[in-house]
């Protein structure tokens, strides 16, 4: 059996030399051994006291005697003993006698000395450490871009705030520190709304900004006709109703606009809206070649032409429609999200039209009912997309 240890200052964690350890099993001593430089200790044992108590005792000038116990167990005992100074007697108190005037002159001195210096604290407080309100935000300017938005816009002048109110008559809106800006949105066409902002912290509100004013856009629509009526109408590629018809409503801006009718020509075209004004379409629509079914077909998805950003094919041999000279890849998306895009591309694979749908994701199988005239993408868990012939038609096809 072998006995290692160290000693130790339980204070600084130095080893302590010429540390005496007793080493003993009952009222049997086993040995009676000093520490060297770096507080280390070693016995070999052939006595065998397997199930014994070792007692060790440890003790060294200045420090306060150490006892250890430990269940023998094993061959090797490593044992870490950590020795407490003695405590020092405190020098004796010197007697001496202060003067009552002493006394009295010393305490209203630390009177007039804790003024002073409680008036000097106060002053370093009030100057140079307590939060000050921020500065005031400037050149705050408010501008109308649609009938329901409103972009403002103020420059920071401050580095302590937590952050901007933007007021709208009684209406408040809390916006970030270091923003510059805010969208104020939904609100009402042709209607006035006045702004002021203010910065703010723990110590309070900066002073107002600068105040504005400005009215949001008024309301357009667009009104379509063609020749034959009863084409269906598309704005930015959501269905709105069939010719002769007023769309309403329309922030101003530029739109797309499509017209379809089965046996016609697709037609397309931008459009704008202007604020409180009626932009009149008239569209002749011309006859067009009649298109056969759309055709599905499998290919491999190696085949595909270059896929637009964020998008994937999704599967390795891939139903795709061959329509009007065009091909249409059915892709899914790369954050998997529950949608497709349809993709059109011309004979030469230049990308000549996109559709987003939601409502399933990659694709398995594309049906096509001749009699309804619609085309179905099935996709994960059964999950499908329908879509009407005439809005899958390219523009001119």
């Amino acid at each position: 059996m072998k006995i290692t240890g160290t000693v130790r200052d339980a204070k600084t964690n130095e080893p302590l030399d010429e540390a005496k350890v007793t080493l003993s099993v009952g009222t049997t001593e086993m040995a009676s051994l000093y520490s060297d430089a770096k507080g280390y200790f070693a016995h070999k044992e052939t006595a065998a006291y397997i199930g014994e108590t070792l007692t060790c005792t440890a003790e060294k000038e200045g420090f306060k005697s150490k006892t250890l116990t430990h269940r023998i167990e094993e061959e090797i005992i490593p044992l870490e003993i950590a020795m407490e100074k003695e405590a020092e007697e405190p020098p004796p108190k010197r007697k001496f006698r202060i003067s009552p005037k002493i006394i009295i002159g010393a305490g209203i001195g630390i009177v007039v000395i804790a003024l002073v210096l409680v008036l000097v604290l106060v002053g370093v407080w009030w100057f140079f450490i307590r939060e000050k309100p921020p500065l005031t935000p400037s050149d705050l300017v408010a501008k109308a871009v649609s009938s329901s938005q409103i972009d403002l816009t103020w420059v920071d002048k401050t580095d302590n705030e937590l952050g901007f109110r933007v007021y709208r008559g009684d209406f408040k809106i809390e916006v970030e520190a270091d923003e510059e800006g805010y969208q104020d949105k939904n609100l009402e066409p042709d209607t006035e709304y006045t702004y002021l902002v203010r910065a703010f912290n723990d110590a309070g509100e900066s002073d107002a900004s600068n105040q504005v004013s400005v009215i949001t856009l008024s309301l357009g629509k667009i009104s379509v006709t063609s020749t034959p009526s009863g084409a269906s109408i598309y704005l930015n590629n959501q269905p709105k109703g069939t010719t002769t018809y007023s769309i309403p409503s329309l922030s101003p801006g530029t739109y797309t606009l499509r017209v379809d009718k089965t046996g016609y020509r697709s037609y397309q075209q931008s459009v704008t809206v202007k604020a409180g004004k009626t932009t009149s379409i008239n569209i002749a629509l011309k006859k067009g070649v009649k298109l056969d079914a759309p055709v599905v077909e499998k290919v491999a998805s190696r085949s595909h032409p270059a896929i637009p950003s964020g998008l994937k094919a999704g599967c390795s041999t891939c139903p795709v429609i061959k329509w009007g000279g065009y091909t249409y890849w059915a892709y899914s998306h790369r954050d998997n999200r529950v949608a497709m895009t349809i993709v059109a591309y011309d004979a030469a694979g230049k990308v000549v039209r996109k559709w987003y749908k939601t409502g399933a994701r990659y694709v398995g199988r594309i049906g096509v009912d001749t009699a309804a005239k619609t085309v179905t993408f099935w996709g994960q868990a059964d999950k499908t997309i329908v879509m009407k012939w005439d809005e899958l038609r390219v523009p001119g096809s």
